[in-house]
């Protein structure tokens, strides 16, 4: 049996246990993020309704380069594709399905879907997006990043209260009775043929409080366009085009008319007729000709780096540029003689292709080409373009992993963590562990953690100076450095520091919300003394801590987003403090979003064939959102498996169990929810050996602050593992 060690100090008392035991559980804590590279696809995704698919055109090589097909039943909807940057979604309006594109793997994200009320409206654009159920005009919206590689949808789902409403439409009302756009600048636009009117704006990652208003003309169908930060109505059904100032223009009455997609501002909104392609100006309302059209039905057109862009569907093949506010010049975009039949033009990272949505054609209007290819592209027939199961190798696998000689300080007879990852890079998408320890000298222990990010160094009791190798990798390549340990006296102490390149975590949380914070984890001491949580205070007042290092933080009510400072005191064993701050943001009392929960990577070491289980929300920082008052830190969905690795999750638990049938690394993806709020994502790393019969179960030391007299339970075995996947018990202490 180890002793346990108490060294007493003021103001309170430290405890630093180790305790034997027999097996555990697999552990996880914070991994070590490496330097990622940006994999900008450059894509216009479009659609194909004939094969039921989905296909990404790249223009620099002027054909499609990735293929899904749409995922559930087979059906016959009209399909769309909304897409800014990165961020892609599929929709099928008739079923109301909303399923996010991951645009890096080129895969059906699946389980972060959810299903509208049929026939609702959706928009995206600005790092908006944006629902309105037509029934009610119940109104929702989350926030997302066009550089992340899927959007985050989690806030449109019909089971969470809705921001806002723009109410039900007359009894009777026929055609188009509710219309939602969502401008370059993310907000929201709504309007009713109820007169109703509704503008949600953006502050950040937030929206502000919904404006409604009222359409100073009563209209019988409703089109929406926000052009820049205005907004534009269209009546198809009465000829009516209701100007930014409220002032109504008449036009001819087309119930066919297409108001623009939502776009830059500019001085005129464009609206798309049979017979023509108008420019009305939005101060003035005057109606200018920029092309006639053939009487049939128009795409909604687009307006572009200046150029203003128009096509019908129908014989003869109409589409037309015109730049500069300059005359229409007509596009050459076919080679054959082949109507259009459901024009629609598709425009992402500031370019556009015209995509005939009904049979997938795609033209280039650049180069006035047509570049689909979709006999190319489309999987053989015993191919699965939605295979979860793809190759575990990144794309970069011939990068190398760098490691840096590092040098620790250490105390005689003890046994402490070092951290000498901390300084070791990688140039893919991975995450770095430590898989070997070579050249420890006789008397010295060095074991490596059960996550493989961090070695326990035990010294004898006359211990001196010392030196070893380890060796750490990304999983497809290793690298090798050596380490110096210098034994430190009594009388050397010096304060505790945050690591090198640690980053500064940001929090938010609700009106009377409770904020639970941990501090510790990038906190180093230049002796391996175990660091603690002292104490913390937030304007004066106390905040409550906890015995394993963790801030309890509750909230006052503010009339707005609000600011504060938390005061907290780190110290190690010997009594060494220092302060530092953790700023939080308190949500407004009236705030509608909060702010996305923050997913660190994870890193497991296991036995072919013995299952582990993971929490890999353990490490991960919690969100905050408004609308539910009790949310918690989640799994945004089930965990796909791979190839020679099952995996089963427990969203309820949080709990991943997986099981290995070969040896090899493995990356799983996950996603950290938190209510409403918008999501996060990051990455499992699982090493798995053929036979860990020479690993034994391995015990790491454990700190918890005493309270005065009051008595404090620790979870010895938390940071504990057995990597043969024993069950944990504690046999002495």
């Amino acid at each position: 049996m180890r002793l346990r060690s108490i060294v007493r100090w003021l103001p309170g008392l430290i405890a630093t246990l180790t305790l034997a035991v027999i097996a555990t559980l697999a552990v996880v804590s914070v991994g070590y993020p490496v330097n990622r590279l940006d994999l900008h696809d450059s894509g216009i995704w479009v659609t194909n309704d004939a094969e039921q698919s989905y296909g990404r055109i790249n223009k620099s090589a002027v054909g499609l380069d990735a293929f899904l097909d749409l995922p559930g039943a087979a059906g016959t909807p009209e399909l769309d594709v909304l897409q800014d940057g990165a961020a892609v979604v599929e929709y099928d309006a008739t079923g109301g399905a909303l399923v996010p594109i991951d645009s890096a793997a080129v895969t059906n994200a699946t389980d972060q879907a959810i299903n509208l009320r049929p026939g609702s409206i959706v928009d995206l654009r600005g790092g908006t997006v944006a629902a309105v159920e037509v029934a009610t005009g119940k109104v929702w919206a989350g926030r997302y990043d066009p550089d992340e590689r899927n959007a985050d949808i989690r806030a449109l789902d019909p089971a969470l209260p809705a921001l806002a409403e723009v109410g039900e439409a007359p009894a009777g009302a026929t055609g188009q009775t509710v219309a939602l756009t969502v401008g370059v600048d993310g907000a929201v636009h709504v309007a009713s043929v109820n007169g109703t009117t509704l503008t949600i704006g953006v502050d950040g990652n937030r929206f502000t409080e919904p404006v409604k208003g009222r359409l100073a003309t009563t209209v019988r169908s409703v089109q929406l366009a926000a052009v820049g930060g205005r907004t534009v109505v269209y009546d198809a059904v009465l000829g009516l085009v209701i100007l930014p100032d409220g002032r109504a223009k008449q036009v001819t009455a087309a119930v066919a008319g297409r108001l623009q997609q939502s776009g830059p501002d500019a001085p005129g909104v464009l609206l798309a007729l049979p017979e023509a392609l108008l420019r009305i100006g939005l101060s003035d309302g005057i109606s200018t000709e920029v092309a006639k059209g053939i009487g049939s039905t128009p795409a909604a057109p687009v307006r572009l780096a200046g150029c203003d862009f128009g096509a019908w569907a129908g014989t003869p093949t109409t589409v037309v540029r015109a730049c500069a506010d300059g005359a229409a010049e007509p596009m050459a975009v076919t080679n054959r003689a082949q109507p259009l039949v459901r024009p629609v033009f598709r425009v992402n990272r500031n370019a556009l292709v015209l995509n005939d949505a009904a049979d997938g054609r795609v033209f280039d209007l650049d180069q006035q080409l047509r570049v689909d290819n979709w006999d190319k592209i489309k999987p053989k027939p015993n191919q699965n373009p939605n295979d979860p199961q793809k190759s575990d190798k990144p794309s970069l696998a011939d990068a190398q992993p760098r490691t840096n000689d590092d040098r620790f300080g250490a105390r005689a007879g003890r046994t402490q963590i070092v951290h000498p990852l901390d300084n070791d890079t990688d140039s893919i998408s991975s995450i770095l562990m430590i898989s070997a320890v070579r050249g420890v000298p006789d008397g010295y222990r060095v074991e490596i953690t059960p996550d493989g990010q961090a070695l326990k160094v035990t010294t004898p009791p006359d211990a001196r100076n010392f030196s070893f190798r380890y060796v750490a990798g990304n999983g497809y390549h290793d690298d090798e450095a050596g380490v110096t340990v210098d034994i430190k006296g009594a009388e050397q102490n010096a304060k505790p520091y945050l690591r090198e390149g640690a980053k500064t975590p940001t929090y938010s949380v609700p009106s009377f919300g409770t904020l639970n914070i941990a501090p510790l984890g990038d906190w180093r001491d230049p002796e391996s003394d175990p660091v603690l949580l002292v104490d913390a205070t937030s304007e004066g007042a106390p905040v409550p801590t906890t015995p394993d290092g963790r801030l309890e933080y509750t909230a006052a009510g503010q009339q707005s987003d609000t600011r504060k400072k938390i005061g907290y005191r780190v110290a190690d064993v010997p009594g060494n403090e220092v302060s530092k701050d953790v700023d939080v943001t308190v949500l407004g009392e009236k705030a509608l979003t909060g702010g996305h929960p923050v997913a660190n990577p994870d890193s497991v070491r296991g036995e072919v064939g013995k299952p582990i289980v993971i929490r890999p929300l353990a490490n991960d920082l919690p969100g905050s959102d408004p609308r539910t008052p009790d949310a918690r830190l989640t799994l945004g969905g089930d965990i796909a498996a791979k190839a020679n690795l099952k995996v089963s999750t427990d969203q309820r638990s949080g709990l991943v169990t997986v099981t290995a049938t070969r040896p090899g690394p493995y990356f799983l993806d996950y996603v950290a929810a938190y209510g409403s709020a918008r999501v996060d994502r990051s990455q499992i790393r699982i090493d798995i050996a053929k036979d860990a019969a020479g690993f034994v179960p391995q015990t790491m030391p454990d700190a918890a602050a005493l309270r005065g007299n009051s008595p404090v339970r620790i979870d010895v075995l938390a940071n504990d593992a057995d990597p043969q996947g024993g069950l944990l018990t504690v046999q002495s202490a």
